[in-house]
């Protein structure tokens, strides 16, 4: 909370890649981003999070090695977290 009783955001942005919608997946993040009271920026060069599915590599691109990389898999795969860092996916992670 700052001075005078209100709080602060917290700005944060990021990035989807590789995504069959990259417009939807950004659009329902920002939505998540700003319901837990986020200043929300998407940035496609230099994000803070990088968000991305299996349909492409271009999250692998030097651009994006100072992101925190999110694997998010709508499908039964296992995340590779040598490329991730954190992973939401329907499988099960041993």
């Amino acid at each position: 909370m700052n001075y005078n009783g209100s709080t602060v955001k917290r700005e944060v942005s990021f990035a989807c890649q590789d995504k069959l919608s990259n417009k939807g997946c950004s659009r329902y993040y920002r939505r998540l981003l700003k319901k837990l009271n986020y200043l929300v920026k998407i940035d496609k060069n230099q994000p803070d999070y990088l968000i991305y599915d299996v349909f492409g590599c271009k999250h692998s691109n030097p651009k994006y090695d100072k992101s925190i990389k999110i694997a998010d898999f709508s499908e039964n795969i296992i995340p590779d977290f040598s490329e991730a860092d954190y992973a939401i996916s329907q499988s099960h992670i041993v």
